[in-house]
């Protein structure tokens, strides 16, 4: 151990072990200096933010600390990175996912990383060609540009007849599809669609994620030559090009001074932001390490080429991806450097990790504060083993409420015997497995009271419970929203009979009010033939009432030349002296210079539909006393219906809804790509069923559970919608929170012992395999007792969150400071490598000390027993770490306290 200025007995020791030290580095063989190497890097494309990482590698210099000098050549329209890679042109290329292609027809390439989790390539069509689905691209021009064979699959997906399609080549401009050369072409959403807004081209963008196509984007690649000839170089590279993603990311604006200082202006600087910001949820740099990839994500994206025919089926993707393994050794002048560093790190370097008891002990506390939060939960929630039994491990007050039964009678029972279909259990945890035990929403049923069964929406996620894995489940009783669905679906047959009459009829009116044109289909309306209705005025074809609604509309299109309202209820009268009721759509009519000229309208027979509404707002009690909001819309998205509980929910007056369309209640939340989605799904005649954020009328948003029905007509078309809405924000806040307090200290903020494990995982492992820096600190509060049991333990509460605040000042953003439990935290140092840099964050949290706390107006002094540790490859994992750091710690504490100590590496067993 090497102790803190305070522990004088050892400093003569320490000298002396400095001076052997120094000593030791006099007499090596000093390594000769070595000239970079040079290399380079091919893009994809031109210079752009798109490749702002590599950039960030140069401008940071992590290229020429890893003795590289790099090429960043951009490529010119037509110009193949893979090839020039194969060829020998550049060492290192960045490609689509087509290197799946090269690779299967024999080419050596080997992806080293992935930088795009989700790709950035979609189609971009003109709305101007009449095309507002994918579908409507049959028939059409469009430009795919080479590597994209991912749009070729989303098109096949989708049934699209790529037969049909008038491929060209892609001209690499969207000026062929602004001046309407073409119809559609595939883009970057980073890149080409600045372009197409600024032009105020009207485009809808088509995205293969909308079809269950994710694939990865810029993928950054190599050579199994280079792997083999270059194992060191290949894995320098890929580090420091790392790096530099992680430093793009989060300092874009230096990068674009960068790109715009060196390489040119071909974008301008509002351009090269607009591809930073739209790249960030496509790179998603804030969930996951730059460059990570998951084989099960390659292995989809290679089926999905197999559907194409272009891969056979279950291709072997183990030379295509790089292990991280591989390296040669060094030179003989590397190894003695590296012999070097190894016998001074024998001297000065130290590493941490937490005894298995201690974890374990933590890890309880931690449990107990989610315990109770899930006691207080205003909804069921259980908590279950993984495995097929799924032994119950807890619920709550509420779930005892709603099944009738005493927790200590269900705990250690199987969960499946509460499931009406077991096998929904399994399919269930196989998802979350699936999911990384990410939260999952889902419909289910299960035994309720006396065997009955019950709806529920049910939530799960996988959780640590008392050190075990387990799923939690929290549910919410949606039996009565099950009924009322049947009930409207049993009521679709009597919408359906209003198709029979609903032929619609086809006219234009002049601006004195007079028809200039009927279609026959009147006659099946009104009983007048075609003829007998142009010689009618607009108030012998209107009823009083409704005269005196289509008189103020006529003259607002007088006054304005613009319609009041699009869409009127109107009553009309018939040959035979009754009446029908009729909606009519409304729109101008103009001449070739713009001038109004009339109206043109279609008019269709609403009397069955009127008095079935009629019925069903008298008649349907269920739905009106509903606790689920409930609303009916015609084919259009206009409100015909609300009930109570929607109007409850969203705070409008059923008078301000009614004629109303949906998107009043948008909230801006979610993108065009969302709706074209949802609406493409229930036109094609299917239910949707999804989360929606929407809009109250007071302007707060809200989270709601949606449901949406296509009622069709016995022609099989859709009439109507039936939505039923629940609103589920307190749920989402509850998951919320629950997710935070499953990483986050609840008294201190700080992180938990589980997140900070898991960062320490992370580190650990880049220090073993990138030489990353990294140092721990085990840090316990001198004095604390003392105050807890004086003060109270208010006092000794608010101590610790006073003392967490101090200590996150004294620490760079970089670094992790995490509470363990009473009053020990740990520290998690990055990028640290030399003990002085460590012993220096440890005098800071010393001083930050030395200043006492002020609690409760009481004047409250502490200090702090400190133990360090530094990575050294004898530490065979992150727990060895720990424990080295702890034992550091409580030799401060005997060595008199307020003081840290540097822990010593352990010496490998002599040999026999």
């Amino acid at each position: 151990m090497r102790h803190s200025p305070s522990s004088r007995p050892l400093l003569p020791l320490c000298r002396h072990l400095s001076a052997c030290l120094a000593f030791l580095l006099l007499i090596l063989p000093a390594a000769p200096a070595q000239a970079l190497e040079n290399v380079t890097l091919q893009l994809r494309w031109r210079h752009q933010f798109q490749f702002a990482g590599y950039y960030a590698a140069q401008m940071q210099g992590y290229y020429r600390e890893a003795g590289l000098a790099v090429d960043i050549r951009e490529a010119e329209p037509g110009q193949d990175a893979v090839q020039a890679v194969l060829e020998g042109k550049a060492q290192y290329g960045v490609g689509t996912s087509d290197l799946l292609v090269h690779y299967h027809r024999g080419a050596p390439v080997l992806v080293l990383a992935v930088i795009f989790q989700h790709s950035p390539l979609a189609i971009a069509a003109r709305r101007a060609a009449g095309i507002r689905n994918i579908h409507d691209l049959n028939g059409k021009k469009v430009m795919i540009e080479p590597g994209a064979n991912e749009l070729l699959g989303y098109l096949g997906r989708e049934r699209v007849d790529t037969d049909s399609l008038a491929l060209e080549p892609h001209s690499q401009t969207v000026q062929d599809l602004l001046d309407g050369r073409v119809d559609a072409l595939s883009i970057y959403r980073t890149d080409e669609l600045y372009e197409l807004r600024k032009q105020g081209e009207r485009v809808v963008v088509f995205t293969p994620e909308s079809s269950g196509l994710d694939f990865y984007g810029d993928n950054l690649f190599s050579t199994q030559a280079e792997l083999r000839q270059h194992p060191e170089r290949l894995k320098a590279f890929r580090a420091a090009s790392l790096k530099g993603w992680s430093y793009a990311m989060a300092h874009p604006q230096e990068v674009i001074d960068y790109i715009l200082k060196h390489y040119g202006r071909r974008h301008s600087r509002d351009h090269l932001a607009f591809e930073a910001e739209q790249m960030v949820p496509l790179v998603q740099a804030q969930l996951v390490e730059p460059g990570y990839f998951h084989v099960g994500r390659w292995r989809h994206m290679a089926d999905t080429y197999a559907d194409l025919g272009l891969l056979p089926r279950d291709l072997s993707l183990d030379d295509l991806l790089y292990a991280g393994e591989g390296g040669n050794a060094g030179s003989g002048s590397q190894s003695s450097l590296w012999f070097a560093a190894g016998m001074g790190a024998l001297v000065a370097v130290a590493l941490v990790v937490v005894l298995v008891r201690r974890y374990m002990r933590r890890l309880r506390r931690s449990a107990r504060n989610c315990l109770g939060l899930m006691e207080e939960a205003p909804f069921p929630v259980a908590v279950t083993r993984p495995e097929a039994d799924g032994e119950l491990l807890y619920i709550n007050r509420c779930a005892e409420e709603y099944y009738g039964v005493s927790r200590h009678d269900v705990v250690g029972r199987p969960a499946q015997g509460f499931w009406r279909n077991p096998e929904q259990r399994q399919q269930m945890v196989d998802e979350l497995h699936r999911r990384g035990g990410r939260w999952l929403g889902f419909e289910v049923q299960l035994q309720g009271l006396e065997g009955k069964p019950v709806w529920v929406l049910m939530s799960a996620a996988c959780i640590d419970f008392e050190g075990r894995e387990a799923i939690v489940l929290s549910f919410h009783d949606i039996t009565q929203r099950k009924r009322t669905e049947m009930a409207l679906g049993q009521s679709e047959q009597r919408f359906r009979t209003l198709a029979e009459s609903a032929y619609d009829v086809i006219w234009t009116m002049d601006l004195n009010g007079r028809f200039t044109y009927i279609s026959p289909s009147v006659e099946r309306l009104r009983g007048y033939t075609p003829e007998e209705v142009l010689q009618q005025s607009m108030a012998e074809a209107l009823t009083p009432d409704s005269m005196s609604q289509a008189a103020e509309g006529f003259a607002y299109l007088l006054r304005t030349g613009q319609v009041l309202k699009h869409h009127w209820e109107l009553e009309q009268p018939c040959k035979d002296g009754s009446t029908v009721w009729t909606d009519a759509i409304v729109n101008v009519l103009r001449d070739d210079e713009g001038h109004l000229t009339g109206l043109l309208g279609i008019t269709r027979d609403i009397t069955a539909e009127r008095k079935l509404r009629q019925e069903l707002q008298s008649r349907s009690v269920a739905v009106d006393a509903a606790a689920e909001g409930v609303i009916i819309t015609d084919a259009n998205g206009v409100v015909e219906y609300a009930n109570p509980a929607f109007c409850d929910m969203t705070g409008y007056s059923l008078e301000e809804v009614l004629g109303q369309r949906t998107s009043r209640f948008k909230s801006g939340v979610h993108d065009a790509d969302f709706y074209r989605q949802l609406w493409g799904t229930i036109t094609s005649g299917n239910p949707w069923r999804g989360e929606v954020v929407n809009r109250r009328k007071d302007g707060m948003l809200y989270h709601e559970l949606l449901t949406i029905a296509p009622v069709k007509n016995e022609q099989g078309a859709v009439v109507r919608y039936v939505a039923i809405k629940h609103d589920i924000s307190e749920r989402k806040r509850i998951e919320q929170r629950l997710e935070h307090l499953a990483h986050f200290d609840l008294l201190t903020d700080l992180p938990n012992r589980t997140l900070f494990f898991d960062r320490l995982q992370q580190a650990f492992f880049r220090a073993q395999r990138y030489q990353e820096g990294l140092a721990v600190l085990v840090l316990d509060l001198d004095g604390f007792k003392a105050v807890n049991d004086s003060q109270g333990h208010q006092a000794g509460d608010l101590l610790l969150a006073a003392f967490a605040y101090r200590l996150k000042q004294t620490l760079r953003q970089s670094d992790t400071a995490a509470r363990m439990g009473g009053d020990e935290f740990t520290v998690l140092l990055h990028g640290v490598r030399q003990d002085e840099d460590a012993v220096t964050a440890a005098n800071k949290v010393l001083e930050a000390l030395v200043q006492p706390f002020d609690i409760l107006g009481q004047r409250c002094q502490v200090s702090a027993s400190i133990g360090v540790a530094l990575f050294h490859q004898a530490y065979a994992s992150p727990d060895m770490l720990v424990q080295a750091a702890d034992g550091a710690m409580y030799e401060a504490k005997r060595a008199g306290k307020n003081r840290w100590v540097l822990a010593r590496p352990p010496q490998p067993a002599p040999e026999s």
